[in-house]
């Protein structure tokens, strides 16, 4: 439990978390019915029931849980000094598969429509959730090898 930090505001944020690991695909055992969700500013580090080492695709749902539920407890409170921003971008990278990424995009999406405040997600991805391919979710083209984002000339 951290130090300085109001239990209040620990306990909101543990809570988000929990509530989204549960909504996770059936791909963790631990994450099924987590009953307490710790961590350490000072140490960078996150356990589910004092456990704290998953594979590369279960620490990239766990940090992002922890990004965005620290989002979803700051959209809730006004007490919380944390901007009401998250950004992902991590998914791909750390070997999610497609169909556990666009599960997790629509739990941000959930949450953002659950807020009451004024708030941003940005979350980058190539696996697309079909429900959030409208231009009321994304920004700008969609990236292949032939046709760049960027513009730039080679």
């Amino acid at each position: 439990m951290p130090n300085s930090w109001s239990n209040g505001r620990y306990t909101l944020i543990a809570d988000e978390v929990l509530d989204l690991l549960r909504r996770d695909l059936r791909r963790q055992d631990i994450f099924e019915d987590p009953q307490k969700v710790t961590f350490t500013f000072g140490d960078n580090a996150i356990f589910v029931d004092d456990e704290s080492y998953f594979s590369a695709s279960s620490r990239a749902i766990l940090k992002s849980s922890f990004f965005l539920g620290f989002l979803a407890a700051a959209t809730k409170e006004n007490f919380f000094r944390h901007p009401r921003f998250c950004m992902i971008d991590t998914h791909e990278n750390m070997g999610v598969e497609a169909i556990r990424s666009q599960n997790f995009q629509l739990q941000a999406l959930r949450i953002s429509r659950e807020s009451k405040v004024e708030h941003q997600i940005i979350y980058a991805t190539a696996m697309i959730e079909a429900e959030l391919e409208d231009e009321a979710y994304t920004v700008g083209a969609f990236s292949t090898n032939d046709e760049r984002t960027i513009g730039i000339k080679m």
